[in-house]
């Protein structure tokens, strides 16, 4: 076999050229994977970045000594089961303290476990990590959380909502405030937002959700409606992750179609110098 390979030139372009295929192939599979893991890690982050910095805002506006009490209502309301932890006794890695740190919630599942910053800490030792525990997600935690962030918007002056709702990280769930609830609410929808409800809205063709609830203001004062959504679900996967892997296939199968060319190459090279010397009459060179 050895015998058949060191004398046959194309058959060994044919196996390194199957065998460059193969690690390309391979490379692919690992990328596209990877891309893959790094796209529903992101998804899960963005689910669950607007419930989570909803309740970090409230607890950092409120005193340390009234947080257990709104720790209660917020569990409640959101069906999660609740904590605050000191920084230095929360068990971090050094990569997840350093998304911490940079206000990124942490996500682990299953059973969901969300982590976050409480912001306004500037020392390490001083900070506050919310951690929020529950089984899946559902109605109660997507409704919980309009509910929670209208009843905390409604308790500010109207001119300071919109300011508000810039300093939350909504995630998928973009928000907005209106003036008039949408046109296309029926009836009994609207009864059902007057009487505290969450109107829940399947949008166009890809059935995209929307939230919408109305502000519990005083009698008297401008009604507003907050909206949630409509929610980005990140089916498609972005281009800036697409481009490594594109890059790094199309380097490896050049430097592999570049090392099977050089050993061609220099095996040419040697077949040319032998036919001159056999056309001089050096008959026995040794090709």
């Amino acid at each position: 076999m050895r015998r058949v390979l060191s004398h046959g030139s194309f058959l060994r372009f044919y196996l390194l050229l199957g065998l460059a295929l193969c690690v390309v192939f391979l490379i692919a599979l690992g990328g596209r994977s990877f891309i893959e893991q790094v796209r529903r890690e992101d998804y899960r982050e963005q689910l669950a970045a607007l419930p989570m910095s909803m309740m970090t805002q409230r607890l950092a506006s409120v005193a340390e000594d009234e947080r257990e009490a709104l720790l209660g209502e917020l569990s409640e309301r959101l069906g999660m089961q609740l904590a605050l932890r000191r920084m230095a006794d929360t068990p971090l890695g050094y990569f997840e303290r350093t998304r911490i740190e940079r206000g990124n919630v942490l996500v682990e599942e299953p059973p969901w476990q969300l982590r976050q910053r409480l912001p306004g800490s500037s020392r390490q030792h001083e900070a506050w990590v919310l951690e929020a525990n529950f089984a899946a997600w559902g109605e109660r935690q997507w409704q919980g959380t309009l509910v929670a962030l209208g009843e905390w918007l409604a308790d500010m002056p109207p001119s300071e909502r919109t300011q508000a709702l810039g300093h939350l990280r909504s995630g998928s769930w973009p928000l907005t405030l209106l003036s008039a609830p949408p046109e296309d609410l029926t009836a009994e929808q609207r009864f059902q937002m007057t009487l505290g409800g969450v109107i829940t809205r399947l949008m166009s063709d890809k059935l995209a959700i929307t939230l919408v609830y109305q502000l519990p203001v005083p009698p008297g004062d401008t009604p507003q409606w907050l909206q949630a959504g409509p929610v980005t679900r990140g089916d498609t996967l972005p281009l800036n992750l697409h481009l490594p892997l594109l890059v790094g296939l199309m380097a490896v199968l050049s430097l592999i179609v570049y090392l099977i060319m050089r050993s061609i190459e220099s095996r040419m090279a040697r077949l040319e110098l032998a036919a001159t010397r056999i056309a001089s009459g050096r008959l026995e060179t040794r090709v």
